[in-house]
């Protein structure tokens, strides 16, 4: 089936040369440049990034259990909290989606106006005899207002997969953040495990150097004096391995 195609073309008056030149000039100065960022503005702005990142955190004043520690790495730590922005923006798009299945609500209000009468008058046929006298039968001014309701099988199917596309990206980006979770939960405790163990140690790894360099000068002086065999005393300061 071919339907036919009309083009229309329509003349213009000439358009004088300054004025072509004037519209020239303003869409070239309209025109929109790149701004290139200097170094310093990067590095104030990671100044301001830091800065805000860590404004809001709780100093420490004591002692931290491991509780506490999990606690505070789950609350300041930034890609967590990035994980819970991307796992909130999913769950808004999805009720979008949602709403996207309803039928469609086409709402449309206005106010008419005229300077004067809409009527008009009978006229005879065959005689051209005004039967009636000119009469109206609206007012000239008044307001309209109409709801249109409509809903069409496409757009609802096309919206169900769409709207499951969205629950694919929720559970996406829960386990997004719960992998997250699950490395600073790791993370933290064999940070904390292994800074309270060195915490615990760090007195007695004091007094077994103390006890090392004394056994070191020891030998030096055993060696010196010819009491210790010279081989004895090299494997004695090179140790075991």
């Amino acid at each position: 089936m071919s339907f036919p195609i009309t083009v229309t073309t329509a003349r213009f008056p000439s358009v004088p040369t300054w004025a072509a030149a004037a519209a020239a000039l303003l869409l070239a100065g309209c025109s929109m440049n790149p701004v290139k960022v200097t170094p310093d503005e990067i590095a104030e702005r990671v100044r301001n990034d830091q800065a805000q990142m860590y404004k809001d955190q709780v100093p420490v004043s004591g002692r931290i259990s491991y509780s506490e520690a999990l606690a505070r790495a789950l609350k300041y730590n930034l890609d967590y909290r990035l994980k819970l922005m991307e796992s909130t923006l999913a769950r808004g798009l999805l009720d979008v989606s949602a709403a996207d299945l309803l039928p469609k609500l086409t709402t449309d209000a206005g106010y008419n106006n005229r300077s004067n009468d809409s009527g008009g008058t009978s006229v005879g046929i065959e005689d051209r005899v005004i039967s009636l006298r000119p009469s109206t039968s609206e007012e000239r001014s008044h307001y309209y207002g109409r709801a249109t309701l409509s809903w069409n099988a496409l757009d609802f199917g096309l919206s169900y997969y769409r709207a499951k596309q969205a629950g694919d990206e929720v559970n996406i980006a829960d386990e997004r953040r719960r992998k997250i979770l699950q490395n600073i939960v790791q993370d933290v405790r064999n940070a904390y495990w292994r800074a309270l163990g060195a915490q615990r140690l760090l007195a007695d790894a004091d007094q077994l150097a103390v006890r090392i360099d004394d056994a070191l000068t020891k030998s030096r002086e055993a060696e010196r004096a010819g009491v210790l065999p010279p081989t004895q005393g090299l494997a004695y300061l090179s140790g075991p391995g």
